[in-house]
């Protein structure tokens, strides 16, 4: 008879087997793993960068309202400690087509202080205000 090996699923386990099938380009795994894994968040960091990278795996599988609600559902409590929200909001209604709402998240971003972004968020911004400008 076989050793029992114990297994406790863990949000980290599974954020990191979304992010291999993520590598993979294989989005459909990797969003169930993502949502397995936010669902065992044991904190709020773990709980918004889960639901980030499920947003981001979305956006990669064109499935990009899914990924704005799932976005928009995080900003009302976590914007001010995660102002990369609208960053990742920002791409996904450029990818959507929906260029003001993106030009007002990628601004909302830039005014927040934060830089982890920043040098993609002025490079989308202007490239916002070109194809708006041509409008």
């Amino acid at each position: 008879m076989g050793e029992v090996i114990n297994f406790l699923p863990s949000c980290n386990y599974y954020f990191q087997r979304g992010m291999n099938f993520f590598s993979k380009g294989q989005y459909q795994q990797a969003a169930h793993c993502l949502e397995r894994a936010q669902s065992l968040a044991k904190n709020t960091e773990e709980y918004v960068l889960a639901n980030c990278q499920l947003a981001v795996c979305w956006q990669y599988a064109r499935q990009y309202q899914a990924a704005i609600q799932r976005l928009q559902q995080l900003v009302p409590t976590h914007e001010q400690q995660h102002p990369e929200l609208h960053y990742f909001l920002a791409n996904c209604y450029a990818y959507s087509g929906d260029f003001q709402a993106s030009l007002q998240q990628v601004q909302r971003y830039l005014q927040s202080g934060q830089t982890m972004f920043q040098q993609e968020a002025v490079a989308l911004q202007n490239e916002l205000q070109t194809v708006l400008s041509d409008f």
